[in-house]
């Protein structure tokens, strides 16, 4: 997801990435603009952001915000939570037809899954999913109103999860960090953060998994098509904790494409920190580059960008 006079400092850092004229934007939201996603169940495309301050010491109430794609506006989202009571802290989202799931980050070892209805001015709240395999849910896949894929974010023995109508069951644990899930018809993909992988597992071959790609440090969100792949990447764990620390500390971003057919990698973008630090994903929609990130309160965008 800067008027920033940055056409020069583009050119020179990344002559093969970005041609022309290049200008890139900031969208100012909320703190913590870390997961969006599209939302085409309106009459003009908008993304949904979810926003919560993620830095040690400012915990705050989260929020979701919705950038308007036909006229670059981006405002809070209303939310009506009737019954539900608890802090909000969103962190992986993921949308189904016109239901929005947020994995709600309530304390660190207490996670749920609320599942909204999206209307065109606001979200109502339908239900909250609540088990002990929500606990460390760092990102989620929405596969239908009943069913989603979870990621259970642990250091060495992390797990993915499936939820269908009631029933969860661990199809894949012992994982190093995973983080992001995505799918594309049988085809279940996850990242790594510590292992730097993308792995990829066959939902019609009992979950059969392999590596798909290796060398992604800080593997983040993923996004794409089945044939090409968004990740975001973190190259440099000391500055992203430094980062996590102040604002003041620059983290690198990395944002690769891969190519699940030919397993080519290459990076699209890359930034030290001047424009955006400790970048999470990037969408690419109409030919415009959205990049998010874990911390500050704003997402880029660069038009043009293909």
């Amino acid at each position: 997801m800067i008027k920033k006079q940055l056409s020069y400092l583009l050119i020179c850092i990344f002559p093969l990435l970005v041609k022309g004229q290049q200008h890139i934007d900031k969208i100012q939201v909320a703190d913590g603009s870390e997961d969006f996603v599209i939302d085409s169940c309106v009459t003009s495309p908008r993304l949904l952001i979810a926003c919560d301050n993620r830095r040690k010491g400012e915990r705050k109430e989260g929020s979701v915000w919705q950038y308007q794609l036909n006229d670059s506006s981006a405002t809070p989202f209303p939310i009506d939570f009737k019954t539900y009571t608890s802090s909000f802290h969103p962190l992986g989202i993921s949308n189904w037809e016109n239901y929005l799931f947020i994995i709600n980050f309530v304390t660190p070892k207490k996670s749920e899954v609320i599942r909204f209805e999206i209307t065109a001015d606001k979200l109502m709240f339908d239900t909250v999913f609540q088990h002990k395999y929500l606990s460390y849910a760092n990102d989620l896949f929405a596969q239908g109103k009943e069913r989603f894929l979870i990621s259970k974010y642990k250091t060495l023995n992390g797990k993915l999860i499936a939820y269908d109508s009631g029933v969860y069951s661990v199809l894949d644990r012992g994982i190093k960090m995973p983080n992001s899930v995505i799918q594309f018809g049988d085809s279940i993909l996850l990242s790594t953060t510590l292992s730097g992988k993308i792995i990829w597992y066959d939902a019609s071959n009992n979950y059969k998994r392999k590596t798909l790609f290796k060398h992604i440090k800080g593997a983040d969100n993923l996004s794409g098509t089945q044939t090409e792949l968004l990740v975001a990447s973190h190259p440099d764990f000391r500055a992203f904790f430094k980062h996590y620390r102040s604002k003041e500390n620059p983290s690198p971003t990395l944002l690769y494409s891969l190519n699940t057919i030919t397993r080519e990698k290459k990076i699209i973008f890359q930034d030290t920190g001047k424009m955006i630090s400790a970048g999470s994903g990037g969408i690419l929609f109409k030919g415009d580059l959205f990049i998010s990130q874990i911390f500050d309160d704003f997402i880029v965008v660069i038009p043009d960008f293909r």
